[in-house]
């Protein structure tokens, strides 16, 4: 810490250090509050993204059938070169995390922010565009914006094959593979702003909830003139699955569909 304070700067794995200097999550708070006062002015000399190596990881199912699909095989292949998270990276990203957002709310409110809009912002996944839409340059905000950006590029690249794997579960439901690659995305970058580390979850479990609601409500809202909720239509598939309805609707009559509803 007092290098980082001669120098101005710190690096990502001295910064990771230093957050680990408590390992209970209320004792974790208090170190928080004192790291932030003592490196309120170090630059953080954060990676811009998710490291890659030229050999590929070990592939899940999902990952591999998406190699052999023509519309998604180059960007199959640029998240095999990606490493996975384990759990001790997510307790690793996610006391980051907690340092960077921290740092953007005391810049904010440096800034003189007013305190509903600090929140939108922190709650944002669209920082930068919510700073120049209500004029926010301060110099401190903006290296805080791009810290808070850092942390949370890492984390989404490092979970894409998640949504893959989850977006393949849908490839015969009509929709573009892209589109549901797409919406997936969506929901993943959700799930880093929305996950505690604290809890005793793996964010793998968490973030499949929030990738798998996005790729439904997109299925919902792209099929038929009429809108059917959705979650009718998750339990007209689950009904599918179990052999209580035919596969297809043509099949099926409208009695026998409320004889399944009951």
């Amino acid at each position: 810490m007092r290098e980082a304070r001669r120098s101005g700067r710190i690096t990502a794995e001295d910064l990771d250090a230093l957050l680990l200097c408590e390992r209970s999550t209320l004792a974790f708070e208090a170190c928080l509050r004192r790291l932030l006062g003592r490196l309120d002015e170090v630059e953080l000399d954060l990676p811009a993204g998710a490291p890659r190596t030229d050999a590929p990881f070990a592939l899940d199912a999902g990952l591999r059938t998406a190699l052999r699909d023509g519309t998604l095989s180059a960007y199959a292949r640029e998240i095999a070169r990606i490493p996975r998270m384990d759990r001790d990276d997510e307790l690793r990203l996610g006391r980051r995390f907690d340092f960077v957002r921290h740092r953007l709310r005391r810049a904010l409110k440096g800034a003189g922010v007013r305190r509903a809009l600090v929140e939108e912002i922190l709650e944002s996944s669209r920082v930068d565009a919510l700073l120049d839409e209500h004029g926010i340059d301060a110099p401190r905000v903006r290296r805080a914006a791009d810290d808070v950006e850092a942390v949370r590029r890492e984390w989404v690249e490092r979970n894409l094959h998640v949504v893959v794997a989850s977006a393949m579960q849908y490839r015969t439901y009509g929709v573009p593979l892209l589109d549901l690659v797409q919406e997936g995305n969506a929901g993943l970058i959700r799930a880093v702003e929305k996950f505690d580390w604290r809890k005793s979850v793996l964010f793998r479990t968490y973030a499949t909830f929030w990738v798998k609601q996005a790729v439904e409500r997109a299925i919902a809202s792209a099929k038929g003139i009429v809108r059917v909720p959705n979650y009718l239509q998750q339990k007209m598939r689950r009904l599918r699955r179990e052999g209580r309805l035919p596969k297809r609707n043509e099949e099926v009559s409208v009695v026998e569909v409320s004889k399944a509803f009951e």
